[in-house]
């Protein structure tokens, strides 16, 4: 077993008297031993009996001094909390300790100290003098962190003196026996089967190296720093207690935004963001009319002293930009500015666009440099985009060998073992891209905000060993369409016997679509701290590129400063040193991550299904919890690539409270997420990344109402989902228009709201169809179906659900309808076929509300829907029973273009796509001149076009093949991507 100690020179001390028993040699620093699965089930659960001793020369009676430790919830030899002595505890949900008074001569003399446990009975022993004992109920909770001697890895604590000797041994040592060890000569030699641990100052110590010494992390390549950067590399940031110093505040005395080299901490990003003083919003409506509104929080200045500028953003990649026109904006008030993009004539399947608005400094000060961006904001911009076909792959092969599975193409194998159910082998090209996984995953390293929300019951800290003893339920496998589907059904014992279905779909492409499945509501236990899976790639893959939300890393309670775009790092690079380490370099909105090694020829592409969080890390998540400084950690030769439906929010539960529940993963409800595995050429770019991504994404951004209005829906909040020929929206859709609908659905105006949904849940309230609160819902309780309008007061017809209705109401589809009459003055509430009940009102009408109408939520009270929507309808008119059980028709009263057809929207049809302009493809990528090769005089021709030589003439093909990264526009970018070309071809 190999031990790290943490101190400089200057600890080790090779004169330090006789009473050190090895000789004079002792340490003041501490050491962490690296390996743990030799000694955690010995010093863990029941039956178990071991011995805790060391030879300690002490600097004072200070409290809490760790002599042993295996952490604060499981086992500790040290000084007391509280008072004066020593103490030797074990953690059985709760502290059980055996404690006695310090020898009169304790300070600056050695000692020999030891702590038995013998199946619940605790004693304590001093230079082989018994202090006391104890007994408990004999069982130890388990725990993850190292065995630390000097030190405590759960809480930073260290021992105030030096250690010569430490020992742990796999028994109970008996009174005598412990006096045998009180030598230079012990009786119980190292070599004795009961030893687990011997720990001798006077060994050799080898010189640290990156394997088995402290991190030097500041003098890594991708290392942040900022001021003191030349004087970085071999230090690492202090904070409390690591002096020696008690009382200390440990880590909260560095609870900034800044690092002390005043290098920017992401969360920064989020505070910019929230201090911004000009706030941008627009919906859907003001972008098609090329229009943003703008609050000025401003006391003095107006917008127009600053440069307001937007971009015009394709699959993240920014294709045009310009300056905002009308910015005239006084402080503290409203207005409008003029965004005049123009889309591209050219849209292709599945193409996204966003629009950046960005206010910068128009004059620089030594403070502020020019062009240093103040606010900004993003938005999604309505265009029609055909649906993406997926190719048809090429055929594939399934085997079994023994229990595994494995599935072989043209260019791939796969393997899937048969008594995991995991993948351990991904073979593209003759190169290995996976070693491991997905495998499933329930933890992160904890962020310091997480103790105080696990004590808050936000998370259940039994999640942590969820995947210990998985056992493999059911593996099976077969052909499905020219796909080999292999489907995997896991059961967690150590989580309730929690439930995992992994389906992995093959094509013959090489690419691996992963359908996960978790169901952990039958458990028992609390809230996940994540949910998700991780794969494991070889070393050497260090460059990521992905499209999310960026530049720097968010979690879902800290994302509002995020962006969608392409965004560039390395793996080391995603990684923060935060002072006291915490998990970093989370991702949020993720739609793709790229992986790639400078030494492959292919790169690991995964394409989300709908938007997911991930990272890309050299770190387990245990690796965070078991360590509290920088230098402690070891970072992994290989890539940890995590695909996750999510994790719980940061929260702020070290001063405050802790992870609000909307940012929470309750275990209440069963967690679905796809993303598909994809092997794509190492030397791609960003524009070529996206496209092999987009036939295994959602990509839909908005989805066009077949009515004559033509409206175009968000669908930021929203969730597609296939299923059979149908496509079925889960989540919530805004209808943004109500310069339109506001007069359809205020006073006597009589409206119909209806649609079709698979209701998935009973919650208090499941929202279908609404304005808000103060003006009209139509909505589902756990035994009613409500519609009301509100005009004051709310006017509601509510039908209760007999038994028979409420046995086939979850997982069916429904037609729902609310009606307001407003000339018969009555509100009725209508379900597959049958007006159900109409209640008759005295009312003055609906009332006004600025909130837009909404799907799947009510937009006032944020309400939501647990329900599946295949279409909604908004009619300008009160439906009759018969009118509303024809829409359900292949002959519809009123079809879509009716006049009386307000909004019209069925997920299934793809917006309708405007004729498209000719599209010339490329023939060769950098064949400028179209002679059949990429060379420089390509290079030459396409600078002089962009320089306007009026005598470098390119053809229609020639600038498709010119446009080299693939952005829709030809600029220097392509001109150096062309040369990286010529540069691989030579």
């Amino acid at each position: 077993m190999i031990g790290t100690a943490f101190g400089g020179q200057s600890d080790f001390d090779h004169s330090a008297g006789d009473g050190a028993l090895n000789g004079g040699h002792s340490f003041k620093g501490y050491t962490l031993m690296d390996s743990t699965t030799s000694y955690l089930s010995a010093l863990s659960g029941s039956g178990k009996s071991f011995t805790f001793e060391a030879i300690v020369k002490p600097a004072s009676t200070n409290t809490n001094s760790v002599i042993l430790s295996i952490g604060d919830t499981q086992a500790a030899l040290k000084t007391k909390s509280q008072g004066s002595g020593l103490e030797f505890f074990i953690y059985n949900n709760g502290w059980h300790a055996v404690s006695g008074s310090f020898p009169a001569n304790w300070v600056g003399n050695w000692h020999q100290v030891a702590g038995v446990y013998d199946k619940g009975s605790l004693s304590l022993y001093v230079d082989g003098q018994l202090l006391g004992t104890e007994t408990t109920d004999d069982n130890i909770n388990g725990g993850n962190h190292p065995l630390g001697i000097g030190y405590d890895a759960s809480n930073g604590r260290r021992f105030d003196g030096a250690i010569s000797v430490a020992r742990v041994y796999s028994k109970a040592l008996s009174a005598s026996e412990i006096k045998g060890q009180y030598s230079s000569d012990p009786a119980i030699g190292a070599n004795d089967s009961s030893v687990l641990v011997w720990l001798d100052y006077s060994a050799e110590v080898t010189a640290t190296t990156a394997s088995n010494g402290p991190w030097d992390y500041y003098a890594t390549e991708d290392a942040h720093k900022n001021l003191y950067g030349e004087l970085s590399p071999g230090h690492y940031f202090a904070y409390g207690g690591d002096w020696g110093d008690n009382p200390n505040d440990n880590s909260f005395c560095e609870n900034g935004l800044i690092s002390p080299d005043r290098t920017p901490q992401p969360e920064l990003a989020e505070v910019k963001y929230q201090y911004q003083n000009f706030w941008f919003t627009a919906d859907a409506d003001q972008i098609g009319n090329r229009v943003v509104s703008v609050y000025n929080e401003n006391n003095f200045v107006n917008l127009s002293d600053f440069h307001v500028v937007w971009e015009l953003l394709k699959n993240g990649q920014v294709i045009s930009s310009g300056d905002a026109e009308d910015t005239d904006c006084a402080p503290l008030t409203n207005g409008k500015i003029s965004v005049p993009f123009v889309m591209p004539a050219a849209i292709k399947a599945g193409d996204e666009f966003h629009l950046n608005v960005s206010v910068r400094a128009k004059n620089g000060t030594a403070l502020v440099p020019a062009e240093h961006e103040l606010s900004y904001a993003q938005f999604s911009v309505p265009a029609a985009v055909p649906k993406v076909v997926k190719a048809d792959a090429d055929a594939s092969d399934l085997a079994k060998s023994g229990s595994d599975y494995t599935v072989s193409g043209k260019n791939f194998k796969l393997t899937v073992s048969g008594s995991t159910g995991l993948i351990t082998q991904y073979v593209y090209g003759g190169e290995t891209l996976l070693t491991a996984g997905p495998t499933p995953n329930f933890w992160r390293g904890n962020v310091e905000n997480d103790g105080g929300s696990a004590n808050a019951k936000a998370f259940d800290k039994a999640w942590k060993g969820a995947m210990s003893g998985a056992k493999l339920s059911s593996l099976d496998a077969k052909e499905v369409g020219g796909e080999q589907v292999i489907t995997a059904n896991l059961t967690l014992p150590n989580a309730g016997n929690t439930s995992v279905r992994m389906i992995y779909t093959i094509n013959g492409s090489g690419a691996v679509t992963v359908a996960m499945r978790v169901d952990g509501t039958k458990s028992g236990l609390g809230n996940y701290l994540r949910v998700g899976s991780m794969m494991t790639l070889p070393a050497g893959f260090e460059d990521v590129t992905w499209y999310g939300n960026g530049p720097v890393e968010t979690f879902n309670d800290r994302k509002t400063n995020g962006r969608l775009g392409v965004w560039h790092n390395t793996v080391s690079g995603m990684f923060y040193p935060y002072m006291k380490t915490d998990d970093c370099g989370n991702l949020t909105n993720l739609k793709w991550i790229s992986v790639k090694s400078s030494r492959y020829e292919n790169a690991l592409l995964v394409a989300a299904e709908n938007p997911i969080e991930g990272s890309a890390l050299h770190f387990l998540p245990a690796d965070f919890d078991n360590t509290n400084h920088v230098h402690e950690l070891r970072p992994h030769k290989e890539t940890y690539l995590s695909m996750d439906y999510g994790s719980m929010g940061t929260g702020s539960a070290t001063c405050g409270p802790a992870t609000l529940g909307k940012y929470q993963l309750p275990s209440n409800r069963v967690y679905e997420w796809t993303y598909t595995i994809i092997p794509v050429p190492a030397g791609s770019n960003d524009g070529q990344i996206n496209e092999y991504s987009k036939p295994y994404r959602m990509i839909a951004s908005y989805i066009q109402d077949q009515s004559s209005h033509a409206f175009m829906l968000p669908l930021d909040h929203a969730v597609m989902k296939e299923s059979g020929d149908m496509t079925l929206m889960r989540g919530s859709m805004d209808i943004p228009y109500n310069s339109v609908l506001n007069p359809i659905f205020e006073g006597k105006h009589s409206f119909t709201v209806e649609c079709n949904v698979i209701p998935t849940g009973t919650p208090e309230y499941n929202q279908f169809i609404s304005k808000g609160d103060n003006a009209f819902t139509l909505r589902a309780t756990p035994n009613n179906l409500d519609f009301f309008i509100f005009d004051g007061g709310w006017k509601m017809v509510s039908y209760e659900m007999p038994a028979a209705m409420k046995s086939s109401w979850l997982g069916q589809m429904h037609q729902v309808a609310g009606i307001y009459n407003g000339a018969a003055g009555t509100v009725s509430v209508y379900c597959d076929g049958q007006m159900l009940k109409t209640a008759n009102i005295s009312t003055s009408g609906t009332a006004h509300t600025d909130f837009s109408a909404a799907v799947g939520k009510c937009p006032s009270t944020g309400r939501s829907s647990d329900a599946e929507f295949a279409t909604v309808r908004i009619y300008d008119k009160a439906l009759t029973e018969a009118e509303l059980r024809s829409q359900n028709t292949s002959s519809p009263a009123y079809d879509a273009k009716n006049s009386a057809v307000a909004l019209w929207v069925d997920f299934s049809i793809q917006p309708e796509v405007p004729e498209q302009p000719e599209v010339i493809e490329p023939t060769l990528l950098g064949d400028v001149n179209e002679d059949g090769a990429v060379m420089v005089d390509d290079v030459v021709l396409l600078a002089r076009y962009l320089a306007e030589d009026t005598e470098a003439v390119i053809s229609s093909i020639g600038k498709a093949n010119a446009d080299a990264d693939l952005s829709g526009k030809l600029d220097i970018d392509d001109a150096q991507q062309i040369l990286k070309i010529i540069a691989k071809l030579v």
